[in-house]
């Protein structure tokens, strides 16, 4: 269904858009809060619940929560990274990618040969 992307599409741009106007006007605070509004996961979920699949939907709330989780530990490493350290941008956000993807992985069970039985 188009309907979906085309508001996801929206709201995505329109934070982002709030995010610019929030920097050029001084307020990191502000930025912060447009930034971090969940507008992913809850287009995600109607997506996913529309297709009437309620096993689906379990498991794509279980992974959004293991996201959410390696999510935080992309912020914290690019915090410490940048309070610390004062890395540039490309190696500040691949560092806290690659960290992301252990994180990800690891309550996955995708590492040292741990299978999760949702997957």
């Amino acid at each position: 269904e188009v309907r979906p992307m085309l508001v996801g599409l929206f709201i995505s741009v329109g934070c982002l858009l709030l995010v610019e106007m929030a920097v050029q006007s001084g307020s990191p605070t502000l930025a912060t809060i447009a930034a971090t509004l969940p507008t992913g996961i809850p287009l995600s979920v109607y997506i996913v619940h529309s297709a009437g699949d309620s096993d689906a939907l379990t498991v794509f709330l279980e992974g959004a929560v293991k996201g959410t989780v390696a999510t935080l530990a992309w912020t914290l490493t690019a915090l410490l990274l940048h309070k610390k350290y004062q890395v540039g941008f490309p190696v500040l956000v691949g560092m806290a990618y690659v960290v992301w993807f252990l994180v990800f992985s690891v309550l996955n069970g995708h590492l040292w040969g741990r299978k999760n039985a949702t997957n």
